[in-house]
């Protein structure tokens, strides 16, 4: 496989940090490194194929040239011999991880709406996540989330393995067979929130994949967790409606995100204020 110039990276120029390996799988690596002495994290593809070439150039292509605050930079990627690709080093952990150390609720949102904005970038360059769970979100040494691994979601992610129970995550239209669109990203998301917040997978632990998936093609959800109140439950339905077309609208999320995270300027947003309040009092009335 032959990569543009821009973007190719020649291996004599990388180095991999001595117990550097942050995960394992399957499909592949990742692993801290060095480019130009610079931090890196490498992912190294083990099995390769020419589909899987295909893939790396897709995503590649994809990612190379996205720029944005909340998505991991693709700095290249190189082969012969095997193939990596070359990205920045988002020193914080995944978003699950880093959450069980006892971050506030104001700040769990807040990183939450730091993922939701980076999904906006990702939506307005036409491009689908596809694989949106709390492993593909990554926290920042100062404390930013970004955005890793899309346009792979049938191949790997950020563990280098197959999509192991991605069936918790994905819009019961793709569970169907059809592919990932702009609505599916926000359904996944909303499954994101669920196991943020609660710090679980949604539908548990030990729920099977075939069940979950039972579930979910059949318009039904996971039970509420404690951790979210009434309202914030009700974002989630709402961005995990059955139907693509009636879920929420990914720029209104971001919005109430900010509003959760007590942020300016969205904490003042009277639109926002006025709808979550009639959430509310549905959502009262609905309570027996």
């Amino acid at each position: 496989m032959q990569l543009r110039a821009k973007w190719g990276i020649h291996h004599e120029d990388l180095e991999r940090i001595v117990d550097g390996q942050i995960s394992a799988g399957s499909f592949g690596s990742v692993a801290r490194g060095l480019w130009f002495g610079a931090p890196v994290a490498l992912k190294r593809l083990h099995k390769f194929d020419l589909d899987q070439c295909q893939a790396l150039l897709v995503e590649t292509n994809l990612w190379y040239g996205l720029r944005h605050p909340h998505i991991a930079r693709l700095f290249g990627a190189c082969t012969g011999g095997y193939q990596l690709l070359v990205s920045e080093l988002v020193g914080g952990g995944r978003l699950d991880k880093y959450l069980t150390t006892g971050l506030g609720v104001e700040a769990t949102w807040g990183l939450l709406q730091d993922a939701a904005i980076g999904l906006q970038g990702l939506h307005l360059h036409g491009v689908v996540h596809a694989d949106l769970k709390c492993d593909n979100i990554l926290v920042s040494g100062d404390g930013r989330a970004k955005l890793i691994d899309f346009g792979l979601s049938c191949l790997h992610t950020v563990d280098g393995g197959k999509c192991q129970g991605a069936e918790r995550w994905k819009a019961p239209e793709c569970l169907k067979g059809k592919g990932p669109t702009f609505a599916s990203d926000v359904f996944s998301f909303g499954m994101c929130i669920v196991q943020a917040v609660s710090g679980k997978l949604p539908w548990g632990l030990t729920m099977p994949n075939s069940v979950v998936r039972y579930h979910v093609v059949r318009a039904q959800l996971p039970t509420k967790p404690d951790a979210l109140t009434p309202v914030q439950w009700e974002l989630v339905k709402r961005m995990c409606r059955f139907e693509p077309d009636d879920r929420l609208d990914l720029d209104f999320v971001v919005k109430v995100l900010g509003y959760f995270a007590k942020r300016a300027p969205y904490v003042d947003d009277r639109t926002a204020q006025e709808i979550l309040a009639t959430w509310e009092s549905e959502s009262q009335a609905a309570t027996p």
